[in-house]
């Protein structure tokens, strides 16, 4: 497999992580060249964006120009089928004929992809089929900044898909057991039920970041800029500046948690066989304090914030940045997702 990039373009920032590979054994294992994050470079002006770009990728110095690029959940559509075929072939050629009665725009505006899941658990003659659709022109406009800044994109995908191949790995979970993913952005949180390595439900909800920062910035009479560092800096932590950032955002704190009980309640009314082992947290809005401790508290069973980079071995340049990283997993899940997508 060749060297790569992953290029998650969040609207806060963009992540960028290296890969490439080296035989152990006779198997290829994925080595870390490089973790960036460039925190300048979005932009309400698309050129603007497109020029910050081009000089973060200028200045990382990659040893190479492939690259894939993510697909935010909120400019996705995605749904699980339960289709009478077994090849891919014949998932596809049912898509294309009949996509315009499931997707929520003609098919030719679109750019779809697809995962056969496997045999449907309710109807061993059905399989499940996870599809994800994007509007062709918001997969254009991403391309074209990539090649702006001088890359060759190789492909593309939606976040999700990044997620879970980032993180399975590591799951270890039982036929039963499922794993709720809670990534949450500047403008909203996707909540993904992995079981079996693969997505097999997800939501999305409006509450991200920046509503967190304006709840700060109005109770604490400060700049959404500066109620941003507070986040950050104080969280739900009780003990930091006197408790006042936690009880700010503990109503918003509060509405979360229900969203994920009810994501997991959701889930178990349909498959009451299984069972949640355990959340984890990953997008660049969960690197607070106390959000952890607040989580397991409220929800009684073990929260973890998501380490991407567990089944990846460091190189030399990066092995100085190991702990770091590692403390910065979140961030960086769908980057290291995306490095990690078998190309040819």
């Amino acid at each position: 497999m060749p060297t790569v990039i992953g290029l998650d373009m969040g609207h806060t920032s963009y992540r960028a992580v290296e890969v490439a590979y080296k035989k152990v054994a006779g198997v290829k294992k994925p080595i870390l060249n490089k973790a960036l994050i460039c925190e300048s470079c979005p932009d309400k002006d698309p050129k603007k964006s497109a020029e910050n770009l081009k000089e973060f990728i200028r200045s990382a110095s990659f040893s190479t120009k492939n690259v894939i690029l993510s697909l935010p959940e909120s400019h996705v559509f995605t749904t699980i089928l339960s289709l009478p075929f077994k090849s891919d072939k014949e998932i596809k050629d049912y898509l294309d004929i009949q996509g315009g009665k499931i997707f929520p725009r003609p098919l030719s505006e679109l750019v779809y992809s697809f995962e056969n899941l496997g045999p449907n658990e309710q109807n061993k003659g059905e399989v499940d089929v996870n599809v994800a659709a994007c509007g062709k022109e918001h997969v254009e406009k991403l391309i074209e900044m990539a090649h702006t800044a001088g890359l060759k994109v190789v492909a593309v995908e939606s976040d999700s898909f990044s997620i879970v191949r980032a993180l399975t790995k590591s799951l270890n979970l039982q036929p039963n057991q499922a794993v709720l993913v809670v990534n949450t952005g500047s403008m909203g949180t996707d909540m993904m039920v992995i079981r079996k390595g693969n997505v097999r439900f997800s939501r999305n909800v409006s509450l991200g970041s920046d509503s967190f920062n304006k709840i700060i910035a109005q109770s604490l009479n400060v700049t959404e800029e500066q109620a941003e560092e507070y986040r950050k800096s104080y969280g739900l932590d009780a003990e930091l500046l006197g408790g006042q950032v936690r009880r700010a955002i503990t109503p918003l704190a509060e509405i979360l948690i229900n969203e994920i009980k009810r994501t997991m309640n959701f889930y178990i009314t349909r498959n009451n066989f299984c069972t949640f082992n355990r959340i984890l947290y990953c997008g660049g809005a969960v690197v607070v304090p106390g959000l952890l401790g607040y989580s397991a508290e409220n929800l009684n069973i073990e929260v973890e914030l998501a380490n991407p980079f567990a089944n990846l071995e460091f190189s030399p340049k990066t092995l100085s940045q190991k702990e770091k990283l590692i403390n910065l997993g979140p961030l960086y899940t769908v980057a290291v997702g995306l490095a990690l997508k078998e190309i040819v």
